[in-house]
Formats: structure tokens, C-alpha cells, sequence
């Protein structure tokens, strides 16, 4: 049996543990998974995380360590994650080299709803480096205003994909 693909995905489950974004990541893991690719989760935001406990961002990522491997276990993801502490640049989950490594061989690393600044991974995907709109308008309305960030941000990707199918066309007053 030949190898399977592998397929990164970042995202922002740490950062944010929240059910909404929670939910949005596994459909996107779990989907690719029954593609056939052989998927993990990477976070790296650099972010403090937030709490919803206390309502507020705090420096301590226990509770948000808890909350990926809770919702990732289910689907079969116990060993197939990594979070980057952005206070301490400790890794929790899969180790650094282990990082590394998948970083080096991915087929694609996806970077759900741009959870990742290019220019601040650890390691840089040598496999094609997708940025995955998940909320249409705002990078149109960033780059049509002429922010040199948001063009930056963008063109640290490979290629470029949204859920807003109609962007561009003549219906469609988005820049």
C-alpha cells in the first residue's frame, strides 16, 4: 500500500476554545482525513489564549492543552497535534522535531481562516502553503484599501482559497 499524502492544517482551537471553532477544524481534519490524506493539527499564533472561564486572555495554556486534546481525541487525533506556547516557545503535543518533520514532507499545509502569520512560523511548510478564507470581506477590503500588511500576510502563502464563491463576480459588490 503506497504512502498516504500528508496534509497540515493550522488553526486557532487554543487560542480560541470555543465549540464554533472547535467544530469548524474538525470538519476540515476529519473531511481530509476521509479524503485519504493522512492529517494533523498544528497551532502556532504567537496569541495568548483565552479563558472562557475567567472571560479574558491569560498566560497559562493548561486549560486550552485540555481543550484540543478533548476535541480532538474523539476523532482519532490524540497523537496527530501540536501547540506552540507563544510565551515560552515550549511545544505541547508532538515534539518540535516531529514538527519539523511534517512541515518538511506535507503535500499542503492549510492555514484555516489564517491562523498563522507566515513570517512568524517556526518552520516553513516545503509543501504548498494554502491560506484558507474561511471569512470573506476582509483581507478584499484590507488589500482594495492598499494595507501593505494584508498583502504581505497573503503573499506569504502559495496559493489562496475562500468560501466566498462569488467574490469578484458582477453581483457581487466585494472588492
Amino acid at each position: 500500500m503506497p504512502a498516504r499524502d500528508t496534509i497540515v492544517v493550522l488553526g486557532l482551537l487554543g487560542q480560541f476554545p470555543l465549540a464554533g471553532i472547535a467544530w469548524q477544524l474538525i470538519h476540515h481534519l476529519v473531511g481530509l482525513q476521509r479524503l485519504g490524506f493522512e492529517v494533523f493539527y498544528i497551532e502556532e499564533t504567537g496569541a495568548l489564549p483565552y479563558d472562557p472561564r475567567s472571560k479574558n486572555l491569560t498566560e497559562d495554556c493548561s486549560y486550552s492543552l485540555r481543550f484540543i486534546h478533548d476535541a480532538l481525541h474523539p476523532y482519532g487525533f490524540t497523537e496527530a497535534w501540536a501547540y506552540r506556547d507563544g510565551l515560552t516557545s515550549q511545544w505541547h503535543g508532538m515534539s518540535s522535531q516531529r514538527v519539523k518533520a511534517l512541515f518538511d514532507r506535507a503535500r499542503c499545509v492549510v492555514n484555516l481562516c489564517g491562523a498563522s502569520h507566515p513570517e512568524t512560523l517556526t518552520y516553513r511548510p516545503k509543501g504548498t502553503f494554502l491560506y484558507l478564507e474561511t471569512d470573506p470581506v476582509l483581507y478584499q477590503v484590507r488589500l482594495a484599501q492598499g494595507d501593505a500588511a494584508a498583502l504581505r500576510f497573503l503573499g506569504g502563502h502559495d496559493a489562496h482559497a475562500t468560501y466566498g464563491e462569488n467574490l469578484g463576480e458582477p453581483d457581487c459588490p466585494i472588492p
